[in-house]
């Protein structure tokens, strides 16, 4: 008598099996699949980040304390 756990890692296998199968089948997903959380990490990284930079430097310019002579 096979129990519920026997048949999710059954069903797992089976489902992993023909989603690796139709993988292969088209390889511009393999790509997308992989370059498009790289390309969208560089994107934030470099692009938002870089303004996030710029915005910090001009915030600390306007609140920065005149040096008393």
């Amino acid at each position: 008598m096979e129990t519920t756990i026997n048949y999710f890692f059954r069903d797992m296998g089976v489902m992993l099996g023909r989603t690796m199968r139709h993988m292969h089948r088209g390889m511009h997903t393999v790509t997308l699949i992989t370059l498009l959380p790289i390309a969208c990490m560089m994107l934030f990284l470099y692009v938002f980040g870089g303004t996030l930079l710029a915005l910090e430097g001009i915030l600390m310019t306007l609140t920065r304390k005149p040096a008393h002579r």
